[in-house]
């Protein structure tokens, strides 16, 4: 999956995607929300500083059994 151009994006409410900022710091964007873990809330503003977005990758082949992963 390859970054694209933040005005690419798709726009709707029920959302999640991953976004880039101009610090090269990823966040999730879930539901209009930045989740970011990198930087500070001013490195995101009000998503200002967004330039790329991606969809989010496939998830791995993983099932959850109480407190350990296994191979599904």
């Amino acid at each position: 999956m390859e970054w694209q151009p933040i005005e690419t994006r798709p726009h709707g409410y029920n959302l999640t995607y991953l976004v880039v900022n101009k610090k090269g710091h990823v966040a999730a964007w879930i539901r209009g929300v930045i989740h970011n873990t990198a930087g500070t809330p001013s490195d995101w503003g009000n998503g200002d500083g967004i330039t790329h977005w991606m969809p989010l990758p496939e998830p791995p082949n993983a099932a959850l059994s109480g407190s350990h992963w296994r191979k599904t």
